[in-house]
């Protein structure tokens, strides 16, 4: 499956279903599942060094200042960038995944979490796993 590292606060977020575009400054071809994976880099509440959730990246557009909502950003990047649409978002339990530059294989079978789960579940979910 293919993946991609997030700081590990931007990974979270997605996996909560909260942010549903990536900002990129480079695009790829690839369009389908793609797993999203937090950084190593430790930041208070948040799960580092974990596969978090699988979406679909669903197509790359121009990112221009509407998408900066769903973005979870507050203001435009500093030079040009790609929103990565990402849609079908589903957590996952977290599994250690030892993150790398542009998009990766990782080889893993993800055990996705209950649809159903509220926001406060899916945060118990996680918690044995942040810093």
């Amino acid at each position: 499956m293919k993946a991609i590292s997030i700081y590990p606060r931007f990974a979270m977020e997605i996996a909560y279903g909260r942010k549903t575009i990536e900002c990129r400054t480079w695009q790829t071809r690839y369009r389908g599942d793609l797993l999203i994976c937090a950084g190593a880099k430790r930041e208070p509440g948040c799960v580092a060094g974990h596969a978090l959730a699988v979406c679909t990246l669903a197509s790359i557009q121009p990112f221009i200042e509407t998408h900066l909502n769903r973005a979870r950003m507050n203001e435009m990047p500093d030079r040009p960038s790609w929103a990565w649409m990402l849609s079908n978002i589903h957590p996952i339990r977290p599994v250690p995944v030892k993150g790398r530059l542009g998009l990766f294989d990782v080889q893993i079978e993800p055990v996705f979490l209950p649809e159903n789960m509220t926001m406060e579940e899916l945060f118990a979910a996680f918690a044995p796993f942040c810093d």
